[in-house]
This record gives structure tokens, C-alpha cells and sequence, in this order.
């Protein structure tokens, strides 16, 4: 009796089984906003804000050892974003 080279059972349900599951645990840096208001400096203008924002930092930690972004699967980097900024109120 000779065993067939695969089994389509084995291979579906090695397929569907749990350890192929990888961990999505992660930290991620997504959002960052600093503000500064200058000291009033006319009587024209009562506020003047300075401002920096940056978005999508990165991974800080994850739990699973492939390195996968559980946000992105495509592997392709989120880009990251950054703006500086001025507000002023009359």
C-alpha cells in the first residue's frame, strides 16, 4: 500500500488551524501635536499660536517576531506626515 504524496484534508486543515495566527498586539506612535502660544505682543492681535504635527511615526513595539504591521498587512510603510504651522486671532 503506497501513501498518496499529499492529503487535501492535511493540507486544509493545516491551512485553517490556529498556528498560522500571528499576534497583532502593538504600540503604535500615531499622532503628535505641539503647541506654543507667543506672549501677546499688539493690541491688534490677541493670540498668536505656533504649531508642529506629525502622523504616522511607526511601530514603537509589537508583539508578533515577523515584524508585520497589523494596521498595513500589505507591507507597504504607512507614510509619515509632518506640518509646521502659525494661527493668529484679531
Amino acid at each position: 500500500f503506497e501513501f498518496p504524496l499529499t492529503m487535501p484534508g492535511r493540507d486544509a486543515f493545516y491551512g485553517a488551524s490556529e498556528i498560522l495566527i500571528e499576534k497583532g498586539d502593538h504600540i503604535r506612535l500615531q499622532f503628535i501635536n505641539l503647541t506654543y502660544n507667543l506672549p501677546k505682543i499688539s493690541s491688534g492681535i490677541n493670540n498668536i499660536q505656533l504649531f508642529a504635527n506629525a502622523a504616522n511615526l511607526g511601530i514603537i513595539w509589537r508583539a508578533n517576531r515577523r515584524g508585520l504591521d497589523p494596521d498595513n498587512p500589505e507591507a507597504i510603510p504607512l507614510q509619515k506626515n509632518y506640518s509646521l504651522g502659525l494661527r493668529a486671532s484679531f
